[in-house]
């Protein structure tokens, strides 16, 4: 059985996600600056080295949830505010077409 390594899981969860992929943390004994970018550059959305202080990694945690949920709030009310200015448009162009035939008619009615 082949083995995965972080890089792979990371992408398996970008496929499975691609509007709103899971946060990824990544928790390493290696801490390089050209490890952190290449992690980061992958689609981690942090990173943190050992030793692990644990009060840090509560709070990346508790911000990384607090963003994709408040990513996912604002999807959601730009769909409403999509469905909305939709419903708007259409309603606006029948009382345009509706405006346009009454001109014409009445234009016609004045030539008699």
């Amino acid at each position: 059985m082949p083995v995965k390594t972080g890089f792979d899981l990371m992408n398996d969860f970008a496929k499975i996600n691609k509007k709103f992929p899971d946060p990824i943390l990544v928790l390493t004994a290696l801490s390089g600056k050209r490890t952190k970018i290449h992690v980061l550059s992958y689609g981690a959305s942090g990173f943190v080295s050992k030793p692990f202080d644990h009060d840090e990694v509560t709070c990346r945690v508790k911000n990384l949830i607090k963003l994709q949920l408040a990513q996912k709030e604002l999807s959601h009310h730009n769909s409403i505010l999509e469905e909305k200015v939709h419903q708007r448009t259409s309603q606006l162009s029948a009382v345009n077409l509706d405006d346009n035939l009454s001109f014409r008619i009445s234009g016609r009615l004045s030539l008699y």
